[in-house]
């Protein structure tokens, strides 16, 4: 993506409860959500990982 610029979380309250424990600080949290309501029960269970290594910001 073309001048893509990441913005971190102004809180980590908008993470799911399945990735809150393997944020760390300066990490950029990446993880999968519906944008739809009618979406909602076409996403399949989400596992996370490697996001306690992820990628650093710099």
């Amino acid at each position: 993506i073309v001048n893509f610029r990441p913005r971190p979380p102004s809180s980590n309250e908008s993470i799911p409860e399945g990735a809150q424990t393997k944020v760390q600080p300066n990490v950029m949290p990446i993880f999968c959500t519906n944008k739809r309501e009618e979406d909602a029960g076409k996403i399949g269970e989400v596992k996370y990982y490697g996001i306690g290594e992820g990628f650093p910001l710099q």
